[in-house]
């Protein structure tokens, strides 16, 4: 039996050692701050979903078209960091400049859904919602690279 044991536990390490890859610490970290983002936002439209404030509600379907955007977005987000996690090396001063501007662009793009699902309601404060997409999407700016322009342009 322990000879069994003991060539199974051989071809583990062959096919572990075969599985290899680079990794980054800095861009784990970052792929931690994606999930967050996008929990907050759908919390947000859960709000206006459930709100017996008519002039702050939203409808099921602009809750659905948004939480499928977001599910996107979320995937797209994941496998571009899960991309930049392999092709950097820990300790790579790219890999911090990479991956915070794959960060910073997820929170941007993601507010920009929920901008686009709220703006239309009659009781929301449109300064104040655009304010915040502008914040959030001129740190996005600052990284060279991103080319995210929402659907009918900047507001």
């Amino acid at each position: 039996m322990s000879k069994v044991a003991g060539a199974a536990c051989a071809m583990m390490i062959c096919f572990a050692a075969n599985t290899a890859h680079a990794t980054n610490g800095f861009c784990e970290e970052h792929r931690l701050v994606l999930n967050p983002i996008y929990q907050q936002l759908i919390q947000r439209l859960q709000w206006h979903l459930y709100t017996r404030d008519i002039n702050l509600k939203i409808d099921a379907e602009t809750d659905i078209q948004a939480f499928m955007k977001f599910s996107q977005q979320a995937d797209r987000y994941d496998k571009r960091m899960v991309n930049a996690i392999r092709a950097y090396n820990d300790d790579d001063p790219e890999a911090e400049r990479a991956c915070r501007a794959l960060a910073v662009s997820a929170d941007c793009e993601s507010y920009l859904v929920y901008q686009d699902a709220v703006i239309p309601l009659p009781g929301i404060n449109r300064e104040a919602v655009l304010a915040e997409g502008r914040r959030r999407c001129e740190r996005a700016y600052q990284y060279e690279g991103f080319s995210y322009i929402p659907i009918g342009g900047w507001r």
